[in-house]
């Protein structure tokens, strides 16, 4: 007899359900958009629960899109064409060529002598890492790709096992830290530009670095990396390094120099990028590309016969489900029907506030995050007359609620690390609903009165 876990059996439960609702479209949706919002049920049912394998149920997605016709081919398999996909790509070759020279050994050694003997201050450091990175590179994938060949070294030349509890801890800590932070630095990730672009382009607002920096930092980025410093030291606390002394690296070899200089000019061209605007994928995939060339020493021959695939289709699933989401107008549909039923009541300004992060951070279920921005900002004037809140406030609950990550599928970055770092995905999954829980009953209140201190909520 077939037994089958918790997570399996809901996951068997979702997709049938996604499967139903497909072929038997309920009176809300017409027969596409009820395609769409069966297969992504489905899919990020499998996903959340890791029932299989995820490039497993990326390539199922891309069938049953096909099969239903539930989108053209180049929005289904958009994933493959994406910036973040390529990225993707340089990363998991960085990796490997970090791995290989010994690059990530040196690094490691250099960051734990700076860092400390205990893992609150590993930790620590971590955050404060990926932190400081956000200020620096605007793309989070770039940032992420960067930390985590850092982050599984440093984590092993503490003394940690691989996948084990301190290993998980600072893994967590450097790509959690730089992806949450970077909400409150305007051009430091995709929603933000979003946001910044379309209430330009529909409402006519230009949203300032220093305006948006003042009121989004103090709350949705100090605040929030600090219960996520305390969350994870709560979760991992007790896992002290066990090499605590390890003698020096010899001297650097010829291939760490060279791919220490590509990375440094990879590095560089990311951070300027609003200067030559070339994209960082493009800039990721020729350093890549110099990586794998034999000439250069850095990895051996037919290195990329030997490439782990898998995350990468992964991620093209991720983000091939928001653009079928998209394009079939799902998310504008849930969109409408959640601010139909909140309770919205002029001059009532906390619950308005409260209600509009609410739906936000609903719809980024929906959407994922990039696509909460594309979603409210053209509903932000018929919000802001039902509910007397100035526009700038009813976009900035879109900051608050797009910024609650509840799973993991709802951003790339994320998804990218945790394929990188071979990671678990309940591991990530249990720290996004332990912070959005937090953060919806802490920091949502908090956000709303550091707003009103500072007038935007006038």
């Amino acid at each position: 007899m077939l037994r089958l876990s918790r997570a399996q059996l809901v996951a068997v439960i979702l997709a049938a359900l996604g499967l139903w609702i497909a072929l038997v479209p309920p009176q809300a949706f017409s027969p596409s958009e009820a395609v769409v919002a069966g297969l992504a049920l489905a899919a990020i049912g499998l996903w959340a629960t890791g029932a299989m394998p995820e490039a497993l149920t990326a390539l199922l997605f891309f069938l049953f899109c096909m099969l239903f016709k539930a989108a053209p081919a180049k929005v289904v398999f958009s994933g493959f064409t994406s910036q973040a996909f390529w990225l993707l790509f340089a990363g998991v070759v960085f990796g490997s060529a970090i791995k290989a020279t010994g690059l990530g050994d040196r690094a490691a050694h250099a960051i734990g002598r700076a860092m400390g003997r205990s893992f609150a201050k590993a930790l620590f450091g971590v955050v404060l890492l990926g932190v400081g990175l956000a200020f620096l590179m605007p793309s989070s994938l770039g940032r992420v790709v960067l930390l985590v060949p850092l982050l599984t070294a440093l984590a092993s030349h503490l003394g940690y096992e691989t996948g084990g509890k301190g290993w998980n801890g600072l893994v967590l800590g450097g790509i959690m830290s730089t992806f949450l932070s970077a909400f409150s630095i305007l051009p430091s990730n995709i929603p933000n530009m979003v946001l910044a672009g379309s209430a330009e382009a529909m409402l006519g607002i230009v949203l300032g670095y220093s305006d948006y920096f003042v009121s989004t930092f103090p709350v949705l980025g100090l605040a929030k990396i600090a219960i996520l410093y305390v969350v994870l030291w709560g979760l991992y606390r007790g896992q002290e390094p066990t090499k605590l002394e390890e003698p020096p690296p010899g001297p650097i070899s010829a291939p760490e120099r060279r791919l220490a200089l590509l990375l440094a000019l990879a590095i560089g061209l990311w951070m300027t990028d609003t200067l030559h605007h070339i994209s960082s994928a493009w800039v990721g995939l020729a350093v890549a590309i110099l990586c794998l060339t034999p000439k250069t020493g850095i990895l051996p021959p037919k290195s990329l016969a030997a490439t782990n695939f898998e995350p990468l289709f992964y991620v093209a699933g991720v983000i091939g489900l928001g653009a079928v989401i998209d394009h079939a107008g799902v998310g504008r549909l849930v969109g409408s029907y959640l601010i139909g039923v909140l309770p919205l009541e002029t001059g009532g300004g906390f619950m308005n506030f409260m209600s509009l992060t609410a739906l936000a951070s609903l719809v980024g279920l929906a959407t994922t995050l990039p696509g909460v921005p594309a979603v409210l900002t053209p509903f932000a004037p018929s919000l802001a007359e039902a509910t007397g809140l100035p526009i700038i406030a009813v976009l900035m609950t879109q900051v608050a609620g797009y910024s609650t990550l509840i799973l993991p599928y709802q951003a790339p970055p994320v998804m990218t690390g945790l394929q990188l770092a071979q990671a678990r995905y309940w591991d990530f999954a249990r720290l996004c609903l332990i912070m959005a829980a937090l953060t919806a009953v802490l920091l949502w209140p908090l956000d709303y009165l550091w707003l009103s201190l500072i007038g935007k909520m006038l």
